[in-house]
């Protein structure tokens, strides 16, 4: 009796197997789907120059994310994107950034990147040499005469000003030369702080402030003590090197800069200032009062307008003298006052 009830319990067992086996590969997907899903996600590619070397270590981003990588070796980069037709950004230093739209049909891409003409071409000027920028050592910034034509400003310090990381202004000072400039902190206590300034590969003494900042091309600021090779001990502040323009052959450049500054018309009438005729009043009195109790201050006056002198007295002063004297009659210099009287001179001003 016990046997046929084990036989329907083993097909019984034997049947529920399969379905489950056969649900379970419905619900997931297979390794091949998956695999293939990878492939159509991956982009890859070959960034280049514009000599069709490699470029190693370039950026591969995708807009609008946080994602990337960067290339090996050889040029070559992988990279898993989820986004139908990304946008891909390219950047390099010294090259040019490049955007490219990977169509969904293409998993793989060829880059070429153009240099930037300025950066590969620039040069350092140390006052001494000139060195290319890959073969400087140090730190350093430059500022070309484009850069301080955007900002409009009266002296070449205000110029600078936020321009150059670690080179610090002091707004307490009363000049605005280089004296107001301070290169990577304070550096003594008693001493002079401020950076030697060089144009045209010669130290100046005048300062910045003696320079037309319309003649600037460049200005390089050594920062570091790599400047102190080429220097000495005058290059401990830093060093500002100037490079004024020059004329280039066979070539016709002109230059034209004009500078439109629009302010508010000052009004005078609420400081309480003395008119013209009430500065003429007092003169006159004073001069009464000289006259009475100080001869010799009037004697002292008289010398002066006697010695040529007369420009260090006024002009209601040097009225009155000559009244005093006879050159002048009563009725011209009440004329001469009445007249003077009526000017406004705060409006004009």
């Amino acid at each position: 009796m016990f046997k046929p009830i084990l036989y329907i319990l083993t097909a019984s067992l034997a049947l529920s197997v399969p379905a489950m086996a056969d649900a379970q590969a419905k619900k997931s997907p297979s390794v091949s789907t998956s695999i293939d899903k990878i492939k159509s996600n991956t982009i890859s590619g070959t960034v280049l120059d514009e000599n069709e070397e490699p470029l190693p270590g370039a950026t591969v981003m995708i807009e609008g994310t946080g994602e990337g990588t960067s290339t090996d070796m050889d040029g070559n980069f992988t990279l898993l994107c989820h986004k139908p037709e990304p946008t891909l950004v390219f950047s390099y230093v010294g090259m040019k950034t490049k955007q490219v739209r990977v169509d969904k049909n293409y998993n793989y891409i060829r880059i070429v990147m153009e240099a930037v003409p300025n950066m590969m071409e620039e040069v350092v000027v140390t006052g001494y040499q000139n060195i290319k920028r890959e073969n400087a050592t140090g730190s350093y910034q430059i500022i070309r005469a484009e850069d301080m034509d955007k900002r409009y400003t009266g002296d070449i310090t205000s110029n600078l000003e936020g321009r150059v990381p670690g080179v610090v202004f002091d707004p307490k000072s009363n000049t605005k030369d280089e004296n107001a400039i301070t290169i990577r902190g304070k550096s003594t206590f008693n001493a002079k702080e401020s950076p030697l300034v060089v144009v045209d590969g010669l130290p100046i003494e005048g300062g910045m402030n003696t320079v037309n900042p319309y003649d600037i091309e460049n200005i390089t600021i050594l920062k570091d003590a790599a400047a102190a090779s080429i220097y000495g001990a005058r290059a401990s502040n830093g060093v500002i090197v100037i490079t004024s323009k020059k004329a280039k052959s066979q070539k016709l450049s002109i230059d034209f800069n004009a500078d439109l500054q629009i302010s508010e018309k000052m009004n005078y009438d609420n400081y309480n200032w003395a008119s013209a005729a009430d500065l003429i009043q007092l003169e006159k009195y004073n001069f009464d009062a000289m006259l009475k109790n100080s001869p010799q201050s009037i004697q002292d006056n008289f010398n002066l307008l006697d010695r040529g002198k007369a420009n260090e007295l006024t002009q209601v002063m040097r009225v009155l003298l000559e009244n005093n004297r006879g050159n002048i009659s009563d009725d011209e210099m009440n004329s001469t006052f009445d007249r003077w009287s009526r000017n406004n001179y705060r409006k004009e001003y």
